[in-house]
């Protein structure tokens, strides 16, 4: 019996010649379809960049997650943010003198950010930016994407000065806080990136060879991506 059936199964499956013609003739008709009704919609790739009718970042819609960015002008130093990375990108130092709370070091390592937003969601301050809809955070995403680099140490960002030092602001309920355009901290940190960064790393690593305890110094290396003291082989 079941060889009987096997037999009467393959013989339903028998296709003719000309329905085989025929199937593959409908199947290149119903391809073709498709390209021929998306040859007539208008175009929605562009020529980037040398072809575009305005700047990329103002074609960007307000929500897009580009470079990292934070207005110290309006950080309260909390900290929240620092906490809530999940994988260490924000690396936040915050001193006294006397009454003052002074933020002495604010670093975003763009090298590994995941463009989670974790970031962003824990901060406290409310801040509006010129030219957007809806309000943002001291720290936030900006429109900016270019950040080829060659050396990946120039993704870390230093939004304090080595030497400088800000006062945190205070904020109120309700409080909400200029800030400057989106995407112009973060190309201000850019810049200041390439001409820093390379020669602070050529410090850190004369320092290293020169003194080889140096390296037990977190704050001395963790700004960049400079292995600490190796621990000795037992």
């Amino acid at each position: 019996m079941a060889r009987q059936g096997t037999v009467i199964t393959a013989r339903r499956n028998e296709v003719g010649y000309f329905a085989n013609i025929w199937r593959s003739a409908r199947s290149i008709l119903e391809g073709m379809a498709v390209t021929f009704s998306i040859m007539r919609r208008p175009a929605i790739t562009v020529h980037y960049p040398d072809r575009l009718p305005m700047p990329m970042q103002d074609m960007l819609p307000e929500r897009s997650r580009g470079l990292l960015e934070v207005d110290l002008l309006c950080c309260t130093g909390c900290q929240a943010c620092a906490r809530a990375c999940p994988i260490d990108v924000i690396r936040m130092r915050v001193g006294r003198e006397g009454k003052l709370r002074l933020i002495e070091r604010f670093d975003i390592d763009l090298g590994k950010c995941m463009y989670c937003g974790l970031c962003v969601d824990a901060c406290p301050v409310t801040a509006q930016a010129p030219g957007d809809a809806e309000t943002t955070c001291a720290i936030r995403f900006s429109k900016e994407f270019e950040g080829t680099v060659t050396d990946i140490n120039a993704m870390v960002y230093r939004y304090v000065r080595p030497g400088d030092k800000v006062v945190v602001a205070k904020n109120k309920k309700g409080m909400v806080h200029d800030t400057p355009p989106r995407g112009q901290l973060a190309l201000e940190a850019r810049k200041l990136a390439a001409q820093v960064n390379p020669g602070a790393i050529r410090a850190i690593r004369e320092r290293l060879a020169s003194d080889p305890t140096a390296g037990d110094n977190p704050d001395l290396t963790a700004a960049f991506k400079i292995p600490a003291k190796p621990k000795s082989k037992k």
